[in-house]
């Protein structure tokens, strides 16, 4: 009897509470990974009820689901969603919707056809019920998403609260964006109503600018190898390299005019987690204090200071940090006092999916602004 009891009060635990009168499976292909999601929702009110009831990710990063079938990178993942929603109860979900982000540009047009078409039989071979959309998004979608979760979390759309800027810096691209009191009738503002207030949003997606694509394109200047530990560092001409790089993007926005940025991104909290960087500093004592007393060791010392690093992500640390300190304090002019580092939100994962969501509700329909014309959906 008390077995019985413990099972029961276990299942309890385990299963979420549901309720909300939609279900939706959202598939995310990062730069680095595929991430699933499930998610209850509702829209009765004026702001949409969104809640996630389960996640897991892979590493397999979506370029390689030309190579290999989709099933190889997305059968685990579809097989536990598959699981957890017969635990619920839940037949099949009202929709299932794959995104792929915006590095899905910089692959060809026909391998972007081929991972889809890929990646539409292996769903539908588990849900072969439930309406599938593919898409690609734009850099300034991919962009307000992110926004649009951090201040759902922080419940901002709440009575008109003051929202914070967000910035996100992934392998292949940084993206940024703010609201703005007026629409200054540029193409990068978006727009949309929650809880009856208007929301005129700044979103800029600098593709290219991302760590992997600047390290790709410092390879070509004489100072490259002063950015890495192995035996040149430099952290003034690194700094020099990175910033000829940046300038080329021409990037100058009213940063000053927002109270607080939350970087969302996992490069960034992870880069500063290295060097041990625990909340923002000024860019000099960042660079002096905690870059320069790490990168300027030989690189042997390095790897057996770090031995539970790999060698290849410990080489770029160096590298990727003066990048990210750039960007944030020299090209968008932050001072320590407006950031925050940020992987989650009040116990939450960040989760830019729960964004496209929520602005799907808005809309009441799939956005197309900015998509690319691969889409299957």
């Amino acid at each position: 009897m008390k077995k019985k009891l413990a099972r029961l009060l276990l299942s309890l635990v385990i299963i979420p509470s549901l309720g909300l009168s939609n279900t939706e499976i959202m598939i995310a292909l990062t730069d680095t990974g595929s991430s699933l999601h499930i998610f209850q929702y509702q829209s009765d009110g004026n702001i949409p009820q969104i809640r996630e009831i389960f996640s897991r990710k892979n590493l397999l990063p979506v370029s390689t689901f030309q190579t290999y079938p989709a099933k190889a990178s997305l059968k685990s993942l579809l097989i536990t969603a598959q699981q957890k929603l017969n635990e619920w109860h839940i037949a099949q979900p009202d929709n299932i919707e794959v995104i792929g982000l915006s590095h899905m540009q910089l692959l060809p047009p026909s391998t972007v056809k081929s991972i889809y078409n890929n990646i539409q039989n292996e769903v539908s071979v588990y849900f072969p019920q439930t309406p599938i959309t593919i898409r690609t998004i734009s850099g300034k979608q991919q962009a307000l998403y992110g926004w649009l979760e951090v201040n759902y979390q922080l419940g901002k759309f709440a009575d008109g609260k003051t929202t914070v800027g967000t910035i996100n810096i992934s392998n292949t691209a940084t993206d940024i964006a703010f609201e703005r009191p007026h629409a200054e009738q540029t193409i990068d503002e978006m727009t949309f109503t929650i809880n009856n207030h208007n929301y005129i949003v700044f979103t800029k997606s600098y593709l290219g600018l991302g760590l992997a694509q600047a390290r790709h394109m410092l390879q070509i200047d004489d100072f490259a190898n002063t950015c890495y530990p192995t035996g040149n560092f430099n952290l003034i001409h690194c700094k020099d390299a990175y910033d000829k790089i940046i300038k080329n993007y021409a990037i100058a926005l009213p940063t000053f005019k927002i109270k607080k940025f939350y970087t969302i991104s996992h490069n960034i909290f992870q880069t500063y987690h290295f060097f041990d960087i625990k909340k923002p500093f000024d860019q000099e004592t960042i660079e002096q204090e905690y870059i320069n007393k790490v990168c300027h060791n030989p690189w042997e010392v390095l790897k057996i200071a770090y031995p539970a690093t790999d060698e290849t992500e410990l080489l770029n640390m160096c590298s990727d940090s003066i990048f990210i300190t750039q960007m944030l304090y020299h090209t968008l002019q932050l001072q320590p006092q407006q950031l925050r580092f940020a992987e989650n939100i009040h116990g939450h994962a960040i989760n830019w999916a729960r964004g496209a969501l929520l602005y799907r509700m808005t809309k009441k329909s799939y956005d197309k602004l900015g998509s690319v014309d691969n889409s299957l959906g």
